[in-house]
C-alpha cells in the first residue's frame, strides 16, 4: 500500500496516516489470512495417485476465494448492518383513481455513505 505510485511521494502527515493504515490492514490481513480454511476441495487432482515417494510442487485448481471458510471475517460479516439505504423510482402503473398504487419499476439506489455499521 505505501508504495503504490500514487502515495508513493506523500510526506509529513499523510505520510504518517498511510503508514498507519498500511500496518493495521497488514496486521488484520495476515490474522485473516491465518485464520484461513481451505475445505477438502479438490485443489490437487494428480495427488490422488501419485506414481513416486515424493510429489512436484504444482499449483492448484483455480478456485473462487468465496469457496474458503475465514472465521474472523464470519465473525465479523455476521455483525455488520446494511441500513439506511435509500431507494426509489418510477411507478408506471400508477393512474388513479383507476390504479391508485403499483410496483416501483427500473429503481435505484442512491448514493448514501455510511449504509455499512457495525
Amino acid at each position: 500500500i505505501a508504495s503504490a505510485p500514487a502515495v508513493a511521494a506523500w510526506i509529513g502527515w499523510e505520510k504518517s496516516i498511510l503508514h498507519a493504515f498500511a500496518d493495521g490492514f497488514q496486521k488484520a490481513w495476515s490474522e485473516w489470512q491465518r485464520q484461513l480454511i481451505v475445505p477438502s476441495l479438490p485443489w490437487y487432482p494428480p495427488f490422488a495417485t501419485w506414481p513416486g515417494p515424493q510429489a512436484t510442487p504444482m499449483a492448484n485448481v483455480p478456485t473462487p476465494l468465496a469457496a474458503m471458510i475465514a472465521p474472523l471475517f464470519l465473525a465479523w460479516l455476521g455483525a455488520q448492518m446494511v441500513s439506511g439505504v435509500l431507494g426509489h423510482g418510477p411507478v408506471p402503473g400508477f393512474a388513479p383513481p383507476h390504479s391508485p398504487v403499483g410496483p416501483v419499476v427500473g429503481g435505484e439506489v442512491l448514493p448514501n455513505p455510511g449504509c455499512l455499521a457495525t
